[in-house]
């Protein structure tokens, strides 16, 4: 506010300036200079009407339209600088870099293996005589590293369709043809444990 009242200022001295002039060049010299000056006496009202009376909206509009193109421009940059920083969904440990110095990622490439050490489950399979279980029953795990211990567990997954045993898993007793698959997250031993281990789920009774 203070400079548009500078620059009204300014622009009103001018006009005054002008004037004089032209009233001096009128008392005496030639049509061309005369002239001049009345030209420069109307530009300089012009400049004064301008900022009195402020831009006009077509200048304002265009104004407003490149200050919202650098803004959206500026946060496009932002926006980029962001994604060059690879940043971990969740704490965890670097299993593996699946890229080399100079390498391109490509769209929905890998570029890091992450573990995440705070959260691991275990898959299982029980038969269908073992299927008392349910949603939230404590369970214990065992691991052939800590055979004499056992981690405390809970089932958090229980399919609700039948598929037949896959040929990798083995339990102490027969396997039957049909079992359903669980899932138990681990609620101890995640500071010891590992991801790929094989375990053993223990149910109750």
């Amino acid at each position: 506010m203070d400079r548009a009242i500078a620059d009204l200022r300014v622009a009103r001295a001018t006009v005054q300036t002008r004037r004089e002039e032209l009233i001096k060049l009128q008392r005496g010299t030639r049509e061309e200079e005369l002239d001049e000056a009345k030209a420069l006496l109307e530009q300089a009202n012009q400049e004064s009407l301008l900022r009195e009376r402020g831009f006009r909206d077509e200048l304002k509009a265009n104004a407003r339209v490149a200050v919202e193109a650098a803004d959206a421009a500026s946060r496009a940059i932002e926006r980029q600088l962001e994604e060059l920083v690879i940043k971990a969904p969740v704490d965890g440990v670097v299993e593996a870099v699946e890229l080399q110095p100079g390498d391109l990622v490509g769209a929905n490439s890998p570029a890091v293996s992450l573990l995440d050490s705070t959260h691991l489950w275990v898959r299982a399979y029980v038969p269908e005589n073992r299927l008392s279980v349910k949603l939230g029953d404590a369970v214990s795990v065992s691991v052939d590293t800590y055979s004499a211990e056992r981690f405390a567990g809970r089932i958090s997954f229980v399919s609700r369709q039948a598929e037949f045993t896959p040929s990798n898993v083995q339990t102490p007793e027969d396997r039957s043809p049909q079992v359903f698959r669980i899932k138990v997250e681990l609620e101890s031993g995640l500071d010891r444990l590992r991801a790929g281990m094989a375990a053993d789920v223990w149910l109750d009774k």
